[in-house]
Order: C-alpha cells, then structure tokens, then sequence
C-alpha cells in the first residue's frame, strides 16, 4: 500500500484491547485504499503530458514545462494512479504517489514552473521530500496548489500537518476553503485518513504511544478540520457558491 503513504505499524502493543483497537483501524483504512485502487487506473509510467494532467489549463503550458523536468527524475517504471479532484470548472488527475531516483530541479526558483514542479514532489514517497516541498508550496498558496496542500493534511507525517498549520494565514485559508468547499467528496476522504492516522501512530491512550501521543483536541490534523472547516461555513454563509 506504499502508493497511498501507508506503512504497517511495527511498534509493540501494550494491551491486546489497544492491539484489537488499532489494528481495526488499520483493517478500515486498508480496505477503503484498496477499493480506490480497484477503481483508478493504475499507471505504470508518467511522461509530462499525464503529469501536465495535475493541472488547470489556465496554466497548462508551464506544467508541461514542470512535466518535462519532473519525468527526467522520476524511476523509469512504477505501479501509481491519479486521483481526480475539481479546480475552478475543471477536473485535474494528480498523481496518488511518484517514485523519484533524485530530487534536484534544474528549472530555477525565479521560473514559474519550478513551484509547479515542487507541487508534483509533494507525491514523492518519501515523506521527508515530501514536507520541503510542501513548505516550498506554503509560501505563495494558489488555487492550483491547493489539492497537492488539502491531500497533505491527510499524511501520516505529522511535521507536515504541523508545517501547514504554521504557515497557513487568512488568505491561503480561504484558498484552500473554496477548494474543499468544490470538493466535498476529496475533503471527506481526508478527514477519514486524519482520524484513521491519529488513532492508529499518535492517539495517546494509556501506555500506547504515551511518549508520542495527543488527545483529540490535541492533534494538528483535527485543528487543520477546524480551521479548514470554519471557513467553509464562514463562505457559505456569505453566499459563496
């Protein structure tokens, strides 16, 4: 299940209750992630036009740029699949997971496609690439970006959730509200995957994960819902389609 960031939970249970508790938790969340790869197609390679696919034509041509150099790094061969999402009026197909075999862009910083190519490398495997890109993203929040930001806040990372939350201020909230707000369905998932990670790695229930753990109130990814969700309201109630 690596292409949707899931990995088993190795570290020893305490009480055969927490074991029961959290291996449910698991059992759920694996069998939704199967059922989405029973209905994407999977891909086995990516070239610039399927990844240009993870975003709007309003700035299509620089993703194809940002396409073109995130291909050259990618593994030649690895099984993933798009998710699709709404942006504006358009649908976008973004990548579940991406396999890199290096990380360094040649595009440089001051090129537009280079933010565009760090939104892709929020899909690397690896988490730790995972959050540079995301904070790179963090900094100037756009419409675009803002479903690669929205699938982050369901990570099992919690320093990403924590780095989002950070940095978020009124204006990227309010981005990334009318992206949730257009994509109910999408933001369902995440609250799903936000609960299911809290209680499997970092629920502090006993002597479970007590050198790690949060209560509900606690968690980053609960205090992203609500901010998030708040608003959404806050929209809606002003009349916002």
């Amino acid at each position: 299940m690596a292409g949707f960031g899931w990995e088993a939970d190795t570290r020893p249970k305490t009480k055969l209750g927490e074991f029961v508790r959290h291996a449910g938790a698991l059992q759920t969340l694996k069998i939704w992630i199967e059922r989405r790869m029973d209905e994407q197609k999977m891909l086995t390679s990516f070239d610039e036009r399927l990844l240009a696919e993870a975003f709007p034509s309003a700035i299509r041509s620089t993703a194809l740029i940002a396409g073109q150099e995130i291909a050259r790094i990618l593994d030649d061969r690895h099984w993933s699949e798009q998710f699709g999402v709404r942006v504006g009026q358009e649908q976008v197909l973004i990548p579940a997971r991406l396999s890199f075999v290096k990380d360094t862009l040649t595009i440089p910083k001051t090129d537009e496609a280079w933010l565009v190519a760090r939104a892709l490398q929020t899909r690397s495997y690896d988490g730790f690439e995972r959050q540079r890109a995301a904070n790179d993203l963090m900094t100037n929040v756009e419409e675009w970006s803002a479903p690669f930001i929205v699938a982050l806040i369901g990570s099992y990372v919690v320093e990403i959730l924590q780095d989002i939350d950070t940095a978020l201020n009124s204006r990227s909230e309010r981005v990334l509200g009318d992206f949730i707000a257009k994509n109910a369905g999408f933001w369902a998932i995440t609250k799903q995957q936000v609960a299911s990670y809290w209680n499997v790695y970092y629920r502090r229930h006993g002597s479970f994960n007590s050198a790690r753990g949060f209560s509900r109130s606690e968690y980053v990814g609960f205090h992203l819902i609500d901010r998030l969700e708040k608003v959404v309201r806050q929209r809606s109630n002003s009349g916002h389609e």
